[in-house]
């Protein structure tokens, strides 16, 4: 017959005297307090599976003779559940581990370092709003203990403050972040796929951007571009855009080994190209001969064709072909990013004209897109595109004139 123990009481614990040998007091159903010459320490010894254990529960009076108690009589459960609470106990302390580094903030950054796909550029942007509007309120909690209504009051935040298309944007983010973390088996479930963007957050306007396709004034500033007065990378870069109609970025990161005279070719490379395809652009002679204006300029001294006049080593600012049609007079009717527009609405409109069809223009405007009608390797309708781009210079050759 097990023998029976008198219960402790907190007077006894108190008053039994640290002794250099280790003293064993029990309280009945496996709990006891181990006191030694430095803690009193409660324990709770069990069987499982026909082996003795011992569990730690804390220290007196941190822990209290009723909180272990309650401890103990929670363990009893475990075990008349069959579970070992040694075991419990430890795939606890693993889980709190795992919600430690399970954050929202540390898998939103593992996420951004997977993307290869983006310039390291666009990824520091995207982390600096994760920074400046997400971090601060869901950053370092658990990511599985994030509420979908919790994500969409944040990005309202973002919406109330009249950033609506950056409250999109946030939105899609989170959303790729959390089925990131569904994929790798880091989110239980992608609480984003519960909320219907369209109806949770406001319209964004929708906004080109500024361009023009009235033929009076497209003349009128490529007369204007023509005549521009300011140093040399910045004049040829804004003279060659119209005719290249390619992002600002691919403009002002040409690289003198990405052309090829004698074929009459611009190369960009998978990496500067935003779909991350390699992209060709057939040169027409007016094209080539702005490039040997700029030639004796920049060749010999940087591996950019547009060059910053500060630093030969870097490219022109993001902001230069901007500023330089401010100071002529086109602010509010073109951006440089704006001639991708206008080339594309007035290529389209000629086709009557010049006989090549919308998917060669989307091809030279390098709109891929994953549909059997758009798909196309680099130098797919190639003769097509150097007729539309020849097509394209003289078009814009006769209004200089």
């Amino acid at each position: 017959m097990p023998r029976i123990s008198k219960p402790l009481t907190d007077s006894e614990i108190k008053k039994t005297k640290y002794i250099d040998k280790k003293i064993k007091l029990s309280d009945g159903g496996g709990l006891c307090i181990i006191i030694t010459t430095t803690s009193k320490r409660w324990q709770f010894d069990y069987a499982y599976n026909k082996k003795r254990n011992s569990l730690s529960l804390g220290l007196y009076p941190n822990v209290t003779l009723k909180n272990a108690r309650d401890k103990r009589d929670e363990l009893k459960v475990l075990l008349a559940n069959g579970k070992n609470p040694s075991e419990v106990k430890k795939e606890k302390l693993q889980q709190e581990e795992l919600n430690k580094t399970n954050t929202f903030f540390l898998v939103s950054r593992e996420y951004l370092a997977t993307r290869n796909d983006i310039s390291d550029k666009h990824k520091n942007k995207l982390e600096r709003v994760l920074s400046r509007d997400i971090d601060i309120f869901i950053g370092n909690k658990n990511i599985n203990d994030i509420k979908a209504l919790e994500v969409l009051e944040v990005i309202k935040k973002i919406e109330t403050r009249g950033a609506v298309e950056t409250a999109h944007r946030t939105f899609n983010l989170i959303e790729r972040i959390f089925k990131f973390g569904a994929t790798i088996g880091r989110v239980k479930h992608n609480i984003m796929a519960d909320i219907d963007k369209n109806i949770a957050l406001k319209a964004p306007k929708s906004k080109n951007l500024t361009h023009t396709t009235d033929i009076s004034v497209l003349s009128d500033i490529m007369k204007g571009i023509k005549h521009y007065r300011g140093d040399m990378s910045t004049k040829i870069a804004l003279e060659i855009t119209p005719y290249l109609f390619l992002r600002p970025f691919n403009i002002r990161t040409m690289e003198w080994d990405e052309i090829d005279y004698d074929k009459k070719v611009l190369s960009i490379p998978a990496e500067k190209m935003k779909m991350k395809k390699a992209h060709l652009v057939p040169l027409t002679d007016t094209v080539i001969n702005l490039l040997k204006d700029i030639e004796p300029y920049t060749r010999y001294k940087s591996n950019y064709i547009f060059c910053s006049p500060i630093n030969a080593k870097k490219p022109l600012s993001d902001n230069a072909i901007n500023q330089a049609l401010k100071r002529l007079g086109f602010k509010d009717i073109i951006v440089a990013h704006g001639f991708r527009h206008t080339a594309s609405t007035l290529l389209h409109e000629n086709i009557h004209i010049h006989k090549i069809n919308s998917d060669v223009i989307e091809a030279q405007l390098a709109h891929v897109k994953n549909d059997v009608r758009a798909v196309y390797n680099k130098a797919n309708y190639w003769d097509e595109r150097i007729r539309l781009m020849q097509w394209w210079s003289d078009y814009l050759d006769a209004l200089k004139k």
